[in-house]
């Protein structure tokens, strides 16, 4: 797998830390504290909060993907949004606190959806989606597998413009916005014959 961004709280603003630089855009986002002491934590508003990376060409061939993140969620209170490629894919937590992963295939949605309740509150947890670029999609917390989802969706289809990749919000819109902290949060892709290994 490649990593394609890596997002996290940086001396004044989130920064990417993969090798890729991606452009950052935060809007409403504060630094707060992190998962370990003296590494801050990116802090979400659950109403204007989100960062925008643009379409880049890292992103117009994703094939298989990988999406972690170290979360604390404060509250749910509908559909939030924690990661949303535009038209490519998407993680998120449901108003029962569920955990779902999605990916588009040009035509519809499909994915995988936890169990109600899977997400706690008011802790900090691990979060993994992987959908292999081919059938399987998975998704687990603090490394037990919550999830797992068989369908021949084929290759995720590139990040589309105008929105491109949105963390913390719907990309269209000041809506599903995320309440809670992300320590960080990255993306991985695999654009080749073998998706690698998708733990």
């Amino acid at each position: 797998m490649e990593l394609i961004l890596d997002l996290r709280q940086g001396q004044h603003q989130p920064v990417d830390t993969s090798a890729r630089g991606q452009v950052v855009q935060p809007y409403h986002i504060e630094a707060v504290a992190g998962r370990t002491p003296g590494a801050p934590a990116m802090g979400f508003d659950g109403r204007r909060s989100r960062i925008v990376v643009p379409p880049s060409p890292e992103f117009r061939r994703l094939g298989g993907i990988r999406v972690t993140s170290s979360v604390w969620v404060d509250r749910v209170r509908g559909r939030h949004t924690i990661v949303e490629g535009y038209l490519a894919f998407a993680l998120f937590i449901d108003p029962d606190r569920s955990l779902g992963g999605t990916v588009y295939d040009g035509i519809d949605w499909g994915g995988v959806q936890s169990e109600p309740d899977a997400v706690p509150l008011g802790r900090w947890i691990r979060i993994v989606f992987t959908y292999d670029g081919i059938d399987t999609c998975t998704l687990s917390i603090d490394d037990r597998r919550c999830a797992a989802e068989y369908s021949p969706l084929g290759r995720v289809q590139g990040v589309e413009w105008p929105y491109g990749v949105n963390v913390g919000a719907w990309p269209d819109a000041d809506k599903r916005v995320f309440a809670g902290r992300m320590q960080e949060l990255a993306l991985w892709r695999s654009v080749g014959g073998d998706p690698g290994t998708l733990g």
